[in-house]
């Protein structure tokens, strides 16, 4: 059977990181993976992940699976981190489930796009996250490029992605960074986000929101501030998350996956969709990450570390 399958070419990132460890010059910088470095070149756990894991091993009583939405008051609390409280808000038209990462939470918001409309189009601006194009490719969908930054002058193609996103059919799919783009870094400013915004609704578009840096640009409600707006605005949405940076937790695999719906009868049909797809998926999510989650953001004590 195996003799049917081709080599595969490495991925481009993965192999900048080893040729990174290859390399035996002194002083030499790694940015390849997005991993938060301090001036030895290290990545610490933060004090207050420390004290979460100590008072989780002496609490926890069992490693029984929680299910396939994972934790739920974890899922309730990153919610309201990211989307601000109360989600209420959203009259029960927001649902959310834990996923492996944000990684977890792109994948199965690609397979209940590719659920809901096979084939479907996805608009991703160049350059971007290589894995996003992966991700979307193994689901069936059809991605659309058009330029977002130009590399010779290092500036942003507003008027490139405008008119890109003014040719998309209602259904499409845009993918959306919610701060600190990667790997540019180059951000979209308010009055471009409102403009942005209202092609998206002028359009019917559904955004598909990348939020993985949350509180690592310019604080945890400023990161927050685009994401908070689309969703104001547009009927659907789905907005993958990752504590993977902004909690130091990256191989713990700690994320989650939130879906706007029209209604909240329409969100509790796409939340089913949704563990229907994990379930045939990861099954049951881990629980380390999440619980350390949970345990920072219910203490004011370990908020404050």
């Amino acid at each position: 059977m195996f003799q049917t399958l081709q080599a595969q070419p490495a991925d481009p990132l993965l192999a900048l990181i080893g040729l990174f460890h290859d390399d035996p010059r002194d002083g030499k910088l790694d940015l390849g993976v997005g991993t938060y470095r301090d001036e030895r070149g290290l990545t610490p756990v933060m004090g207050a992940v420390k004290e979460a894991e100590r008072m989780l091993v002496a609490s926890q009583r069992t490693k029984a699976y929680l299910g396939v939405e994972g934790d739920g008051r974890f899922v309730d609390l990153v919610g309201s981190v990211a989307f601000g409280a109360p989600t209420c808000a959203f009259a029960g038209r927001l649902t959310g489930v834990q996923t492996p990462g944000g990684s977890g939470g792109l994948r199965l918001g690609a397979e209940l796009i590719a659920a809901a409309r096979p084939g479907a189009r996805v608009w991703v601006g160049t350059p971007t996250w290589p894995n996003h194009h992966a991700i979307l490719g193994a689901v069936g969908l059809s991605v659309a490029a058009y330029r977002y930054l130009d590399p010779a002058t290092q500036s942003l193609c507003l008027e490139d992605m405008l008119a890109a996103l003014s040719r998309a059919q209602p259904g499409d799919v845009v993918l959306l960074h919610g701060c600190c783009h990667n790997p540019t870094g180059a951000e979209l400013n308010e009055n471009e986000w409102g403009t942005v915004i209202g092609v998206l609704v002028e359009r019917g578009l559904v955004p598909l929101i990348d939020l993985a840096y949350q509180g690592l640009g310019g604080g945890l409600d400023v990161d927050a501030e685009a994401t908070r707006r689309v969703l104001a605005s547009v009927e659907e949405a789905l907005v993958a998350y990752s504590c993977d940076k902004n909690f130091g937790l990256y191989r713990e695999r700690t994320g989650a996956l939130f879906a706007l719906a029209r209604d909240a009868e329409a969100a509790e049909v796409v939340r089913g969709v949704m563990l229907n797809l994990a379930r045939a998926n990861w099954s049951m999510p881990p629980d380390h990450g999440a619980a350390v989650v949970r345990g920072v953001l219910e203490s004011e004590e370990l908020g404050r570390l």
